[in-house]
């Protein structure tokens, strides 16, 4: 029998998953990929030791298991398939550039290996398979300057690397993965022509439904009833809840049961923040809803000190306008509110100052754009923070 096909290709069955095969023989030249076998490709149940098999894939084959066959090999993973994407040996003899092009021309791309674990599975895989080749082809060349890259962009100079003993040794720009000996397929760089190697195809599988994770019930009751959530009839908001739902975090009463009692005598009279953690000190709002802003920057200030960033000084000290002001009013802002009468008694929270902080916009220093320049009336603070801004957007200031 003449048999192709890309897994479980076998001359009687591509792949068995109860039952026994007996007294079997048979003359067979198979083309496929994994599992391939003259009588069967992949078995999960137990086969006979009473059958024998000649041929040009499997020459000289005795009874025992695949991929000597006879019984399961338990070392095989039942597909070829491992966190969601799916590889492929080919043992066909083509340049890097060639297999790359032939694993794209299929909808996939030469492999990238980027974690010990998926390097285990290749190395199984190549173990455990008919290879003919003791080299194959890797998704990853090294540009002019010795930068290696996978084929999907990726710097692996910050993943994970396996490269064996003394390698890369600069004899060639291309990655292929060798075979060391029995048990251990290592990287190698190598040159594009000369030896015969295969390569090895991957693909990303379609990515499981990720289900959205439920609002936070503040959040869930503030978008039904906002009404609620004022102070008055104006547009005093306060804090608005988070959408994060960190319910689990809440309600947990601290562990006491572990405490040493003598211990509390050794606790201090007083303790404060700012002078032992070198916290910020209180700040003074004014009349206005911005608590949500003066709470994250206060946080970040803090993180400032403790990662002793000295671009700060000994005391950092950001401008809460600045974020304030333009997480509602610069036109890049996922936030951006054209029109409002009091922009400093809009609602926000820590997620809004966070995205704000992610866009690059912010932080600017407190002397560059001091809270001061709101004044203290919010009817008139809207004109007073434009005048002093005289057309400028929050990319004119000078971040930190």
């Amino acid at each position: 029998a003449d048999i192709s096909g890309r897994n479980y290709a076998g001359g009687i069955a591509g792949e068995i998953s109860e039952g026994r095969i007996e007294n079997c023989t048979a003359d067979v030249r198979l083309l496929s990929g994994t599992y391939r076998g003259g009588i069967v490709g992949y078995a999960t149940d137990a086969l006979s030791d009473n059958f024998h098999l000649s041929g040009n894939t499997w020459p000289n084959i005795g009874p025992s298991a695949y991929p000597q066959i006879g019984k399961a090999n338990p070392d095989i993973p039942p597909d070829i398939t491992w966190n969601n994407h799916r590889y492929q040996i080919y043992d066909e003899n083509l340049t890097w550039e060639q297999a790359k092009a032939k694993c794209e021309s299929l909808g996939g791309h030469l492999v990238t290996i980027t974690s010990h674990e998926e390097q285990e599975f290749i190395e199984r895989l190549l173990r455990n398979s008919d290879t003919n080749f003791d080299a194959y082809w890797l998704g990853a060349r090294a540009n002019e300057s010795g930068w290696w890259h996978w084929v999907t962009d990726e710097v692996f100079e910050r993943q994970y690397q396996d490269f064996a003993a003394g390698q890369p040794d600069g004899s060639g720009v291309f990655l292929a993965i060798s075979e060391l000996n029995s048990s251990s397929w290592k990287w190698n760089d190598v040159s594009d022509n000369g030896t015969e190697r295969g390569f090895i195809c991957e693909w990303d599988l379609e990515q499981p439904e990720v289900k959205t994770a439920q609002f936070d019930s503040d959040f869930a009751d503030w978008l039904a009833h906002p009404e609620n959530w004022r102070n008055d009839s104006t547009e005093s908001y306060g804090a608005l809840p988070s959408p994060i739902d960190t319910s689990h975090l809440r309600n947990n009463p601290p562990r006491t049961s572990s405490v040493n009692a003598s211990a509390a005598d050794d606790l201090p009279v007083s303790f404060d923040g700012r002078i032992e953690f070198g916290l910020p000190e209180a700040r003074d709002q004014g009349g206005y809803d911005t608590c949500w802003v003066f709470a994250s920057i206060g946080a970040l200030e803090a993180n400032y000190k403790a990662q002793k960033m000295t671009v700060l000084g000994d005391k950092p000290d950001l401008s809460e306008l600045h974020v304030a002001w333009f997480v509602y009013r610069d036109p890049s802002s996922k936030y951006y509110t054209e029109n409002s009468s009091a922009i400093l008694n809009k609602q926000g929270n820590a997620d809004k100052v966070r995205n704000f902080l992610n866009r690059g916009l912010s932080p600017v220093n407190e002397a560059d754009m001091k809270y001061s320049e709101a004044g203290n009336d919010a009817a008139s603070s809207n004109a007073k923070i434009e005048a002093f801004l005289n057309g400028r957007t929050a990319s004119d200031f000078k971040k930190v």
